[in-house]
Order: structure tokens, then C-alpha cells, then sequence
């Protein structure tokens, strides 16, 4: 399965890495403008699986409305007993550092490391 939506400053693509795993890659800006999109493709993206990686290492800009994204996301996932990981680009990283001081959002180096942490 393959499926990529495009809203203006940024792609989302979701694609499986087992029978059972997903992994959703955003490539392009993260922002206000399309964090709803992000949100509905990341929920959809999980459904029926039994891990989740967030694949952002293609953001080139990251912003706040991303962060309350992922700390959502968190929270859903957390509810539905799917383990999930990020994969932050060094903007994504920047910005969490800053806005995730409990480090609620599991970050990781690679997509192969996150799924090795679960």
C-alpha cells in the first residue's frame, strides 16, 4: 500500500514496512495551513496497524501547530495501545527540543531505530 497526498507545501506518503507496520513520511513544510490534513493522513495511517512511525526527516520547516500535532497523535496513540516514533529532520528536532521539554514525543535517529525501540 501507497498512498501520497500533496497540499501545497508539503507531501505525505504512507506506505507499509511489514504486514502489520506503517510508516507515514512528510516531505516540505509542516504548518497551520496543513497540519489538519497531517493529522486526518497519521489517524487514517494507523488504523488496524500495530506500529506507527512518523517519518519527518524531509521537513524543511517545522512549526508549533506541528508540535501540538504530534503531542495529539501521541495521546491517540497512546489510547489505542499502538506504539509510534518519530523520525525528526534537524529543523523537527530544533523545534521539539524547545517545545517538548518532557519529551513526550518518542524521537529517533532512523526509521530502522524506531522500529528496533518498540
Amino acid at each position: 500500500m501507497l498512498t501520497t497526498i500533496t497540499n501545497g507545501s508539503a507531501t505525505f506518503t504512507t506506505r507499509l514496512n511489514a504486514p502489520s507496520d506503517v510508516i507515514l513520511s512528510v516531505d516540505g513544510e509542516l504548518d497551520m495551513t496543513n497540519v489538519s490534513d497531517f493529522l486526518d493522513t497519521a489517524v487514517l495511517a494507523a488504523e488496524d496497524r500495530s506500529r506507527v512511525v512518523i517519518d519527518l526527516s524531509g521537513v524543511k520547516f517545522f512549526g508549533t501547530a506541528g508540535v501540538s500535532a504530534l503531542h495529539a497523535l501521541g495521546d491517540r496513540y497512546t489510547a489505542g495501545d499502538t506504539p509510534w516514533a518519530v523520525v525528526p529532520s534537524r529543523n523537527v528536532d530544533r523545534v521539539m527540543r524547545i517545545c517538548d521539554t518532557d519529551a513526550i514525543v518518542p524521537l529517533k535517529a532512523t526509521v530502522d531505530a524506531a522500529f528496533a525501540s518498540m
